[in-house]
């Protein structure tokens, strides 16, 4: 059997139907069993017409299965745009990023240059020195180097070594850390060109030097500090977070096994949405992304909001985005932007879609205004981002317009 007739290629969205024996028992329990996340598997019913039925989740990338099966997972969007999503969604910054990272023609190429970049960013700081901070550590020892803990010494007076604080300058921190364990991670991935896995090798060579291999989570690469002395570790956390997030959850730390890369779309446009929308509104406004509100403690009752706007400090709308295809909106959609905006007092609420509807959702749910508004992913992301923000920022001044200040709004289609 050829390469070409042991692929498994499953298009955004479009379930595929399998006869019985077509594939390979042991590949669709694979399948079922450890990608049943990206994968939504049917088995055989009288509901499928005694077929299996595969439907990718809205997921990109590649599978390599037993007995060299391959399972590609196609997304909708072309791979450019998906490499500008991403850097959106991840921060990067383009000077340093898009060297090089656009000529990939696949998500897995896309892996292998990001990874190889990362890498040579680590041997450049290697070759500068690693980033030290003062550790604060303790120890007992008969040599005073630091602090005497004279509680602790004097409640075991038989000892001759005195227990003692002291600070250490030590490039065994999370900065570095952080690095070591994307990269062992990345090492493990089987995904890597022979190349770029001899620059990770080398990369891993000089952290392992100074740091220790602990484990940490895509979450453990944002919101940290950075001052002038570590302000290129930004770019490089930036890059780990990508890799993390979309290589699947950690498994034990003596496992090096790695979950190949994919990207999970829904989440991706979530994130490149609210992020393209926050660089690109006019100063008055504020975007908020992921934003968690307690509506109830006990028992604990929470909305996970994925835009919230303001305008001057007063939230003037809400968002949810939906990257599954549609026709027209769930009810169940409606019904959740709806009590967001309930609870923030807002008229606005917005259901975001990357493709048009087969009808414009415009309506009124009580007090709230709810319509549906597109960020498409065809085509040029700029042009579709500036087409979005002129048409969320008319929907959100419409209702407005009773309001003394409207008129210095001019800045909403300007910007």
């Amino acid at each position: 059997m050829s390469e070409e007739e042991k692929t498994i290629e499953l298009p955004e969205y479009d379930p595929k139907e399998y006869d019985l024996g077509e594939l390979p028992d042991h590949v669709l329990e694979t399948i079922y069993e450890q990608y049943g996340e990206q994968v939504n598997v049917e088995w055989p019913s009288p509901k499928t017409d005694g077929k299996w039925v595969l439907k990718n989740d809205g997921y990109a990338g590649r599978v390599l299965l037993d007995d060299g099966w391959t399972l590609v997972l196609e997304p909708k969007v072309s791979l450019s745009n998906i490499f500008g999503m991403l850097e959106y969604a991840y921060d990067l910054e383009s000077a340093e990023f898009l060297e090089g990272v656009y000529d990939a023609d696949s998500i897995e190429g896309f892996f292998d240059r990001v990874a190889s970049i990362l890498a040579k960013n680590v041997e450049r700081r290697s070759n500068q020195g690693f980033h030290k901070e003062y550790v604060e550590k303790q120890e007992e020892s008969s040599f005073v180097r630091g602090k005497i803990d004279l509680q602790k010494t004097v409640r075991e007076p038989w000892k001759p070594e005195v227990h003692q604080t002291y600070r250490d300058l030590t490039a065994d921190i999370e900065d570095n850390q952080i690095l070591l364990w994307t990269l062992w991670k990345v090492l493990s991935s089987g995904l890597l060109r022979e190349e770029t896995r001899k620059q990770v090798r080398r990369a891993v060579r000089s952290l392992r030097e100074i740091a220790t291999l602990q484990e940490f989570t895509a979450n453990d690469c944002t919101g940290r500090t950075y001052r002038r002395l570590n302000s290129d570790y930004e770019f490089m956390h930036s890059l780990c977070y990508l890799l993390l997030d979309n290589s699947g959850p950690t498994r034990e730390m003596g496992e090096q096994e790695m979950r190949p890369f994919s990207v999970d779309m829904p989440r991706l446009y979530e994130r490149f949405v609210a992020r393209w929308l926050k660089e690109h509104v006019p100063q008055s406004y504020e975007v908020q992304s992921q934003k968690t509100v307690t509506i109830h403690e006990s028992p604990s009752i929470q909305f996970d909001i994925d835009l919230v706007i303001k305008y001057n400090g007063n939230v003037v709308a809400v968002a949810d985005t939906k990257y599954k295809e549609r026709t027209r909106p769930d009810t169940d959609d409606i019904a959740q932007v709806v009590a967001y905006a309930e609870y923030y007092g807002t008229e606005n609420a917005f259901l975001i879609y990357p493709e048009d509807l087969q009808t414009d959702f415009d309506v009124a749910v009580g007090d709230v205004h709810v319509q549906d508004l597109q960020f498409r992913l065809g085509g040029d992301l700029e042009a579709n981002g500036s087409t979005f923000r002129s048409d969320i920022l008319r929907a959100i001044r419409r209702p407005m317009s009773g309001q003394a200040d409207l008129d210095s709004f001019a800045d909403v289609f300007s910007a």
